[in-house]
């Protein structure tokens, strides 16, 4: 179980870290977010 909480801390800390970046840099949260919505639309109608 201790290794398991390890595990959650450091991906919610590397998670942290990519977010506090992306965020300080709009060009990277453009880029980011065409790719998100694209992934999205391509699940919704893969979905349908």
């Amino acid at each position: 179980m201790e290794t398991l909480t390890t595990v959650v801390t450091f991906i919610t800390g590397q998670f942290t870290s990519m977010a506090s970046t992306l965020l300080s840099q709009p060009l990277f949260l453009i880029s980011v977010g065409f790719f998100v919505i694209g992934g999205a639309i391509g699940l919704v109608k893969r979905i349908l």
